[in-house]
C-alpha cells in the first residue's frame, strides 16, 4: 500500500514539472534561417538595430543606430512595447538585456512600435547570424525605396 502510494505521489509530481508553463516551450538548437525572412519593408513593418539602454517588462528603450523603414531617424532613443497579447506558440521567449546591440522587427500598430517576444529573428550582435540579417534587412529596405 505505502509503495502504491508512493509511486502515486511521485507520478504526479513529475507529471507536474513536466507540464509547467515555464518548461512547455522549446527552445530549438538552430532556429535561424540563413536569411532573413519578410515579405515587405515598410513604414509600418521594418527592421531597426537598436542599443538597448533600458529593458521594462512591457518593452525596452533604445538608441537607433540602424534603420530599414520606420520613421524614428538613425540617432534617436525610441521605444519598443511588447504585444501582450502575443501568443508563444510554445517557443521559448526571447530575453532582451540593456547594454546590448540587436535586430529588430517592428511592427507599428495604432502609432505604438510593437516588437514579439518570440521573434528568434529579433537577434543580438554576437550571434552568428546578425551581420548576415542587417545585410538583408538593408536589401529589403532597398527594395522598398526603389518600388516608390
Amino acid at each position: 500500500m505505502k509503495t502504491t502510494l508512493v509511486k502515486a505521489l511521485l507520478f504526479s509530481v513529475v507529471g507536474a514539472l513536466t507540464t509547467s508553463p515555464a518548461h512547455a516551450c522549446k527552445a530549438l538548437a538552430d532556429p535561424y534561417p540563413k536569411h532573413l525572412y519578410v515579405k515587405a519593408i515598410s513604414t509600418t513593418e521594418y527592421y531597426v538595430v537598436v542599443e538597448i539602454t533600458s529593458v521594462r517588462a512591457n518593452g525596452l528603450e533604445g538608441i537607433i543606430r540602424q534603420s530599414f523603414g520606420g520613421t524614428a531617424p538613425v540617432g534617436s532613443t525610441a521605444k519598443f512595447y511588447i504585444d501582450p497579447t502575443e501568443p508563444s506558440g510554445a517557443v521559448c521567449r526571447v530575453h532582451y538585456s540593456a547594454s546590448e546591440t540587436r535586430l529588430l522587427h517592428v511592427t507599428v500598430q495604432n502609432e505604438v512600435s510593437i516588437i514579439s517576444n518570440y521573434d528568434w529573428y529579433n537577434v543580438p550582435s554576437t550571434n552568428n547570424r546578425f551581420r548576415s540579417y542587417v545585410a538583408d534587412a538593408r536589401i529589403l529596405w532597398q527594395r522598398a525605396m526603389k518600388g516608390r
